[in-house]
């Protein structure tokens, strides 16, 4: 018998981005825990500081069109801030690259969906 995907009520929604070490240089982040196993997490509108303000959009990868990034890890838990989700190894389960905000917020709630589907039904 197959268990049921982890039910939208049950999944965690935090405030900080969940990954990339400019993440504090990105105007836009969504990072959300399904399941108590994974972390997808989407950052992106990359402008970092310069001298006189924030700078133009930059890529996150390679292609100028790469804005936004979505990427999932396995979650440990919550850190003992209780702000935001554990991750002990930050080699990526799966990711997506976007080049507008919705794209990346309806990549973001494709691979919550999916990952629902594995963490309810035991997969790793």
């Amino acid at each position: 018998m197959k268990k049921a995907d982890v039910k939208k009520d049950d999944w965690e929604w935090f405030g900080y981005a969940g990954h990339f070490i400019c993440s504090s240089d990105c105007l836009f982040h969504m990072s959300t825990r399904v399941g108590g196993k994974y972390l997808v997490s989407t950052v992106g509108d990359l402008r970092p500081y310069q001298k006189g303000g924030r700078a133009k959009t930059e890529p996150l990868g390679g292609n100028d069109d790469d804005l936004f990034e979505t990427m999932v890890f396995k979650s440990t838990g919550i850190k003992s801030c209780g702000c935001c989700p554990a991750v002990d190894d930050y080699s990526e389960l799966d990711g997506v690259r976007s080049a507008t905000a919705n794209e990346a917020r309806e990549t973001h709630m494709g691979l919550c969906r999916k990952y629902a589907k594995r963490a309810g039904r035991g997969k790793k």
